[in-house]
C-alpha cells in the first residue's frame, strides 16, 4: 500500500522522531539530506520514487567536479548509507509499506581507496627528533602521537589530569569529557609514554600550570570540542615541508605505530589495548584491561627504532 501525499521532506521529519544524537551528528546528517533534497526535489512524492531514481542520485554523486576530481567510493557509500537509513525509518514511522529504493545501492567500485602512507622506521626516528628539537606545543603534541599511536582528536583533547609522569610507568589516560567524545567504547584506555617524550610532556605541564587543557591552543578541556582539524592542518603543512609532498599526514603516525606493533609480532588483542581499535573478540571486554607494565613492554619493543 502506498498512501498518496507523503513528500520526501516528510521522511526526514519522521526519521528525526526520538533521535537523541550529538550536536555534531545533528549538523552532519541534515547537510547530507539537504544535498539529496536539492537533487531530488522537495515536492517529490515518495510513492513515485523508484530505484532508478536512487541510482541516478548515486551516479550524480560520482560525477567529477569542475576541477575533474571525483568523490571517493567510500564517501559515496557513506552518503548513500545515511540516505537509506532515513528512508528506512521514515517509511516505518509513516506506515508506508514500500521497499526502500536505496536498499543495496552502492557506489561504483573503483580502486580509489586511500593508501595509508606510513613512515619508515628511520623517518619515524628523524621525525621524533625534529619534534623534540623544535619543542613547541604543536611539535610536542605530534611527538606524543608518534610514541602512543593516539588519534589526532584523542591527543588534542588531553587534559592535564590525563597525564601521569611521576609514577612507575609514565602514561596518558585517554578519556571522554564534555563535548569530547571518543570514537569507540574501546578507545578509552591508558598508553605508556616513551622516555624520549617525557621532557616535552613535563615542559608542557609546566607551561599550562593552573589550566585544564594540556594543549590549550586547540582545546579548553571543559566546554568546547577540541579543534583537531586545525592541529591536523598545521602538522600536515609541516610534514609537507619536511617530506616535500603531501603523502604523509598527521594520521600517518597512528598507522606507523600500528605497522610497528604488527611487525614486532604483538598479538592483535595486545595491539588493540594500545591503539584503542574496536574489539574483535568478546573476550577482549573482560576484566580491567592489560596492565601498564605489559603495554609498556609491547609498545617499547615496537618502537625500538626510536632508540
Amino acid at each position: 500500500m502506498r498512501p498518496a501525499g507523503h513528500k520526501l521532506p516528510d521522511l526526514f521529519k519522521a526519521y528525526m522522531r526520538d533521535e537523541h544524537r550529538t550536536d555534531e551528528w545533528k549538523k552532519k546528517v541534515p547537510l547530507r539530506w539537504n544535498k539529496y533534497i536539492q537533487y531530488a526535489g522537495e515536492d517529490t512524492d515518495i510513492s513515485s520514487y523508484s530505484r532508478d531514481d536512487a541510482r541516478a542520485y548515486r551516479d550524480a554523486l560520482e560525477l567529477p567536479d569542475a576541477k575533474g576530481l571525483r568523490v571517493k567510493s567510500s564517501t559515496v557509500d557513506r552518503h548513500i548509507k545515511q540516505i537509506a537509513a532515513i528512508w528506512n525509518k521514515g517509511l516505518r514511522e509513516l506506515g508506508v509499506t514500500t521497499r526502500n529504493p536505496f536498499e543495496s545501492i552502492r557506489a561504483t567500485p573503483l580502486d580509489d581507496s586511500d593508501q595509508r602512507e606510513v613512515f619508515t622506521p628511520e623517518e619515524f626516528k628523524e621525525l621524533l627528533l625534529a619534534c623534540i628539537a623544535q619543542g613547541d606545543d604543536i611539535r610536542s603534541l605530534y611527538a606524543l602521537m608518534i610514541v602512543t599511536g593516539a588519534r589526532n582528536s584523542e591527543a588534542v583533547g588531553l587534559r592535564r589530569c590525563d597525564v601521569f609522569l611521576d609514577v612507575p610507568v609514565p602514561h596518558i589516560a585517554i578519556e571522554p569529557w564534555g563535548p569530547h567524545k571518543l570514537k569507540t567504547k574501546n578507545s578509552r584506555r591508558t598508553v605508556p609514554l616513551h622516555p624520549k617524550v617525557l621532557p616535552l610532556m613535563q615542559a608542557q605541564m609546566n607551561a599550562t600550570e593552573g589550566g585544564v587543557a594540556l594543549f590549550p591552543r586547540y582545546s579548553d578541556g571543559v566546554e568546547a570540542k577540541p579543534d583537531a582539524d586545525s592541529f591536523s592542518g598545521a602538522i600536515n603543512k609541516w610534514l609537507a615541508s619536511v617530506f616535500g609532498n603531501r603523502d604523509r599526514t598527521a594520521y600517518s603516525s597512528r598507522h606507523t605505530v600500528k605497522d610497528l606493533l604488527r611487525n614486532a609480532n604483538i598479538p592483535d588483542d595486545r595491539q588493540r589495548a594500545i591503539t584503542g581499535h574496536g574489539s574483535q573478540s568478546q573476550a577482549d571486554t573482560y576484566g580491567h584491561g592489560r596492565a601498564l607494565e605489559l603495554k609498556r613492554d609491547d609498545l617499547f619493543m615496537a618502537l625500538s627504532c626510536l632508540g
